[in-house]
């Protein structure tokens, strides 16, 4: 992590959690009522370089849940109102803004993946994304493939990581913001404008371009071409 996206994070990462920390404990209060259990909870989650960290989130389902699923396995049918309403706005993850303050977590990046038993992943895609520091938004979090899997369409975070910026970051940010106000949409590769990728970072990765090439339908793609002639680019939820 360069040291102007360590300032970047640590600066809005408190006026971030300062804000969220009233919402986040009315919801606890809210969900405790609704539970009647620890409205808090914490997973493990990959992270930055492969390291383990403790992912903190607010409980919106019942401790009769298992404690890792993928979000396309569960049923939330039977969920209160509320409870649905805080998954639905991401409530639930505003806990994380801990960790963005901390270090283990940055505010945008991939989203950290569960244990491999839990998620697994193709191996260059998971060595990949794990180059940079995963982060509470990213790419993918804000794509139309958002409800799905990260592993089922890499090429958002592979896009990241290879075209990686301050400028790419805010952006990022600036369309999250968007779409939680719900003025903006989710977005495709062919969304991203170029100025975001301008001065990129060259990606730290060991591979090379030719190894492995991600493809998708044309009106959705946007080619993961090397920022750099040693940038490269492979193809490869929860409760």
């Amino acid at each position: 992590m360069t040291a102007t996206k360590r300032a970047i994070d640590l600066a809005l990462g408190i006026v971030l959690a300062l804000v969220a920390l009233p919402v986040v404990m009315l919801m606890a209060f809210c969900l405790f009522v609704v539970f009647r259990q620890s409205p808090f909870f914490t997973q493990e989650r990959i992270g930055y370089q492969g390291r383990r960290l403790r992912f903190p989130k607010l409980r919106t389902l019942p401790r009769s849940s298992p404690a890792y699923a993928l979000k396309t396995e569960l049923s939330l049918d039977d969920l209160p109102r509320s409870a649905k309403l805080f998954r639905n706005l991401h409530i639930d993850e505003l806990p994380q803004l801990v960790l963005v303050i901390t270090g283990a977590l940055s505010l945008v990046g991939p989203r950290p993946k569960m244990p491999d038993d839990v998620e697994p992943c193709g191996e260059e895609y998971g060595r990949a994304r794990v180059t940079v520091p995963q982060g509470c938004t990213g790419l993918w979090q804000i794509s139309v493939d958002k409800g799905g899997i990260p592993d089922r369409t890499p090429d958002y975070d592979l896009f990241y990581v290879a075209h990686r910026s301050n400028r790419f970051d805010m952006w990022i940010l600036w369309q999250t913001l968007l779409h939680g106000l719900h003025l903006g949409k989710l977005v495709t590769l062919d969304d991203v404008p170029r100025w975001v990728c301008a001065g990129a970072t060259t990606c730290t990765a060991h591979w090379h371009a030719d190894e492995v090439a991600v493809t998708r339908a044309p009106t959705r793609t946007r080619s993961l071409q090397p920022a750099t002639p040693a940038t490269a680019a492979i193809s490869a939820d929860t409760p």
